[in-house]
């Protein structure tokens, strides 16, 4: 349980990289039924997920610590660390935009019916980039773990679930300059 976790001690990039494709894996698993839905489906089978998830890292005390507080995580991300791994993320996020598989999940996003008429695997794009996203979310959490340096599962829910969808609708959903200004404008 919790104390395998505690025995564990990697270097603070190694931990990063491992926790974002824990993350992926995880997304990985779960995701594929999530890429099937659409519309309205995927909004309430996404929420649906988050407070699942909530409540099983809430109750998993032999892992998660419960709803009490995690401490004695290293304070070791710094300012530039974060514009460092914000400006790879943004700089992943144009790279994937503009690959195949990120023309035709763009494709898919404007007209399902006619993406797949031309044989976009609609299903499989979106997984690829759900992964994607969560693989670079694990990062993120990561690197606010390493800030906060103490924290319980209580702050994954709800606020932080509002306030990131809230950076994407100020800045702008459909592109990447936009959520970059949403999140400057909300911070």
């Amino acid at each position: 349980g919790y104390a395998l976790f505690e025995q564990i001690h990697l270097p603070f990039i190694p931990a990063l990289l491992g926790g974002a494709a824990v993350a992926a894996l995880i997304a990985a698993l779960i995701g594929f039924p999530l890429a099937r839905l659409s519309g309205a489906s995927a909004v309430i089978a996404t929420f649906a997920l988050l407070m699942v998830v909530h409540t099983v890292l809430l109750n998993w005390s032999e892992v998660t610590n419960g709803p009490r507080i995690i401490f004695g995580i290293q304070g070791l991300t710094t300012l530039w660390t974060v514009v460092a791994f914000g400006l790879i993320s943004v700089v992943i996020g144009y790279w994937f935009k503009e690959t195949g598989l990120g023309l035709k999940l763009r494709a898919s996003r404007e007209d399902e019916q006619a993406a797949a008429s031309i044989g976009i695997d609609i299903v499989v794009v979106r997984w690829v980039a759900f992964i994607l996203s969560a693989f670079l979310t694990g990062l993120a959490g990561g690197l606010w773990a390493h800030f906060i340096t103490i924290f319980s599962p209580v702050a994954f829910y709800l606020t932080q679930t509002f306030l990131i969808v809230t950076m994407l609708i100020v800045g702008g959903m459909t592109s990447i300059s936009g959520a970059v200004v949403g999140t400057v404008v909300i911070s």
